[in-house]
């Protein structure tokens, strides 16, 4: 396995939905609560959509030798592919330690990441629902993606 030539995938630095003191003013006039929340969320999934597509777009070349072995990288290229086609990404260079909540882009709002979680299921006959609940899918990078995903579909 060689060293990785790209960062892994990141929000933008001290990116948070968390609402600032100017927002928590805001949203605290009444009868504007919704309003005010729809726009600063909209307006900070939008700036974190684009930081992570900017991310994406720039790796122009498909990283190599970034798997233990040749069936992680079957797996790994497989559910790149779906995440690409799915979500939209310009390309499925994903590497390793990329966090898997990005990679299924959770923060644009739709239900796309849904859809990309149940083709993974389907095509490796797997249930990521447990790690839904729990959350901690969420906390996963693409290895440990790949390993569960392999894991699992050998126990069948």
């Amino acid at each position: 396995m060689e060293i990785s030539m790209y960062e892994p995938l990141s929000y933008p630095e001290g990116w948070s939905l968390k609402p600032s003191r100017m927002e928590s003013i805001c949203r605290g006039i009444p009868g504007c609560r919704a309003f005010f929340t729809a726009i600063f969320e909209n307006r900070k999934i939008a700036v974190a959509s684009h930081h992570v597509r900017q991310q994406v777009e720039a790796r122009n070349e498909e990283p190599s030798d970034q798997w233990s072995d040749e069936e992680d990288q079957q797996i790994a290229s497989e559910i790149a592919t779906i995440c690409k086609n799915v979500i939209g990404w310009e390309n499925d260079h994903f590497i390793p330690e990329d966090p898997f909540e990005i990679m299924i882009d959770l923060r644009i709002g739709d239900l796309i990441d849904v859809e990309a979680i149940k083709k993974i299921e389907e095509k490796y006959g797997v249930d990521f629902k447990p790690l839904i609940d729990d959350g901690s899918l969420w906390k996963m990078t693409f290895q440990d993606v790949v390993a569960r995903v392999r894991s699992e579909r050998t126990k069948s």
